[in-house]
């Protein structure tokens, strides 16, 4: 996957924000609007906390149909903890590398831009 390249300025003046973007999205986007490193980053954020929810639903509606068998609620409970840490620690992961000035899309899901990064 190629990597994106930002404006050096825009990425040294914006990390912080940007960095706390790939964690809660809105903030790039209230702090910084013009930013392309900021938007870059709150879609990444916005893609996680969209797989967040959509994993809660999926094991929400597992658990609903098959959570009364013992084992096998046991095992969605199991897969469903791990899965959605994974999310949240792939979040961290790309707010750390953001930090260092690295800023880097998620894995499979990071492709798709839902929060357009050209601005004027």
């Amino acid at each position: 996957m190629a990597r994106e390249h930002f404006d050096v300025q825009d990425l040294e003046q914006n990390k912080l924000l940007a960095a706390i973007g790939c964690v809660c999205f809105f903030v790039p986007l209230i702090a910084c609007p013009k930013s392309r490193v900021g938007r870059f980053c709150a879609n990444q954020g916005l893609l996680a906390a969209i797989a967040y929810a959509g994993v809660r639903i999926v094991l929400g509606l597992l658990k609903l149909v098959l959570g009364w068998v013992p084992l096998v609620g046991t095992l969605i409970n199991i897969a469903g903890f791990a899965a959605l840490a994974l999310i949240v620690v792939c979040a961290f992961i790309l707010a750390y590398r953001t930090w260092q000035g690295q800023p880097d899309r998620l894995p499979y899901i990071g492709k798709f831009d839902l929060i357009p990064m050209n601005v004027r």
